[in-house]
């Protein structure tokens, strides 16, 4: 685990301005690449069939980034995926970046496998109801990129996902104060019948509440031009705990709407505080 990482946010997406190519395999018509490049969590991107897809992109120029998520997916265990990212805007020019075939999923150990219930080849996040993968990297200036996912024991028959998140991440210089806030919430409706308590079924959400008190000049206002860009209208990427793993970090990413704009006071010389409450979207 690492101690002192710090949360990141992926305000800015450069995926929404990108040119995006399924360079191998095959979209349906109604649910195409380019929806991965706006928010809905119904018109998403999927697949005809389970052979090996290359997604190729360009950026509207060149980008500085630092991170990648590719949100809610159905990727099976023992997916494999290749991130290269290009200082040309034809996948060519320099290499910036080639992870080679990885692993989407952290996969269990024989000592954490719990025999009986567990596959034998069993991933951590599999069981998931909302999947995500990120990449995390140093900072680079980038005008392409390629994606390749290989899942060809995805019982689903498909692939699919909803969204892309390229960005640089704002990662402050202090980390926001202990005694961050999260909080489960549903859109059901519960109604009291005689000596019975009824609820119709809906869905589940997530809010996050939590503080900045010691924000640099230089963090205040690179957090402030991201919000000023995001507004609460555009979506965008949360990881409070990143590369931590497990339960903790999993239950504090996601993607998110920004419930009120954060403001930013001025309480000594040189530091700066920002409250932040975001909602899972």
């Amino acid at each position: 685990m690492i101690q002192n990482a710090r949360v990141r946010m992926l305000l800015k997406n450069v995926i929404n301005d990108a040119t995006l190519t399924l360079a191998a395999g095959d979209a349906l018509p109604k649910l195409p690449l380019d929806n991965v490049k706006r928010y809905s969590n119904s018109r998403i991107f999927r697949t005809t069939t389970i052979d090996e897809i290359v997604i190729e992109g360009k950026f509207k120029g060149f980008q500085s980034i630092n991170s990648l998520v590719i949100n809610r997916h159905n990727f099976s265990a023992i997916a494999k995926i290749r991130i290269e990212i290009f200082g040309g805007h034809q996948q060519d020019g320099q290499t910036l970046l080639d992870t080679g075939l990885i692993n989407v999923y952290k996969l269990k150990t024989l000592g954490e496998l719990n025999f009986g219930v567990d596959n034998l080849i069993e991933a951590v996040e599999d069981k998931w109801e909302l999947k995500y993968f990120t990449l995390w990297f140093d900072l680079m200036t980038a005008w392409s990129f390629r994606i390749t996912i290989q899942d060809t024991h995805n019982v689903d028959g498909y692939i699919e996902f909803a969204r892309i998140y390229v960005s640089h991440a704002f990662v402050p210089e202090v980390n926001f104060n202990i005694g961050d806030e999260l909080a489960p919430d549903t859109d059901e409706k519960q109604k009291r019948i005689g000596k019975s308590l009824h609820a119709t079924e809906g869905e589940l959400f997530r809010r996050m509440a939590f503080k900045f008190s010691r924000l640099a000049e230089a963090d205040r206002a690179q957090l402030f031009e991201n919000i000023y860009d995001v507004k609460k209208s555009k979506d965008w990427f949360i990881s409070m705990y990143p590369q931590q793993g497990g339960l903790l970090e999993h239950h504090y990413s996601m993607a998110c709407m920004f419930k009120v704009l954060p403001k930013q006071k001025h309480h000594t010389e040189n530091l700066w505080e920002s409250p932040v409450l975001v909602e899972e979207c």
